[in-house]
């Protein structure tokens, strides 16, 4: 019986298509390693956050969520606060505010978790996006700025204004408006989208990832203006103790 052998055209397509093979699964293999990051612990437990800062007094610390709401937040941490401004009524606008911090920490989800999405999901009704920024007069424009927290624990803060998205819906059930607006702090950096937070597991210099998502809802508050004035107020007295809570940014390079 005669062999016939391979014809030498299909030989190197195979050739070529097993090496290609191979080279996909090691680029794969060193694409994830490149892009994996190490978990960054919290220096303190976000419930360290003080109960009375400034003229703001903690009114109610909101329970945990279920295990499947956790699961699927998938926060290494997370708390919900809902603060009173003694300077205020309680049904004045921006007599009180609700804080909400998330925090994620090893290689970015592909998923970030939004007020505009996750509202949207419980059944408020969107409204309008608005990207801006609040100036907490922080920067003095002569590198990172270094304040106190109320214990009197030195503290870095990023440098330049606060980028924020405010997202303005219709609750469940109701028909006033509100608005909630949210940032992260990403390995030491202040970022108002959540594309820039996927972005910085690209960044090679850190080992290690974080990202908090700080998000602050100012009630019975309807004019943006009123929003942005009193939440620039909240985090000039709360965003150092946040800080505070987070990694250092020479802990991204740890073994």
């Amino acid at each position: 019986m005669s062999h016939r052998w391979i014809n030498p055209a299909v030989a190197t397509a195979a050739v070529v298509l097993w090496a290609a093979a191979l080279g996909l699964s090691g680029a794969m293999r060193w694409l994830h390693a490149a892009v994996a990051r190490r978990p960054a612990p919290l220096r303190r437990p976000l419930s360290s956050l003080p109960s009375q800062i400034g003229p703001y007094r903690l009114e109610k610390e909101f329970p945990r969520l279920s295990r499947e709401a956790e699961g699927a937040l998938r926060a290494t941490a997370y708390l919900t606060r809902l603060y009173r401004d003694t300077r205020r009524g309680p049904t004045d606008p921006g007599g009180e505010v609700r804080l909400h911090l998330a925090y994620f920490t090893g290689t970015p989800d592909t998923v970030i978790h939004v007020p505009e999405i996750c509202y949207t999901a419980a059944g408020a009704r969107g409204r309008d996006i608005e990207q801006t920024e609040l100036d907490l007069g922080f920067d003095s424009g002569s590198g990172r700025p270094a304040v106190r927290t109320a214990a009197g624990m030195p503290v870095e803060l990023p440098v330049g204004p606060v980028p924020v998205r405010l997202f303005e819906f219709v609750p469940p059930g109701g028909d006033r408006p509100a608005t909630v607006l949210y940032f992260f702090i990403a390995n030491g950096r202040l970022l108002g989208m959540p594309e820039q937070v996927r972005a910085l597991v690209f960044d090679l210099r850190n080992r290690r990832a974080y990202w908090c998502k700080v998000e602050i809802w100012v009630r019975h508050a309807r004019e943006r203006s009123v929003v942005r004035r009193a939440a620039t107020e909240f985090l000039r007295v709360m965003l150092p103790e946040i800080l505070a809570c987070l990694p250092r940014n020479r802990d991204l390079n740890a073994p």
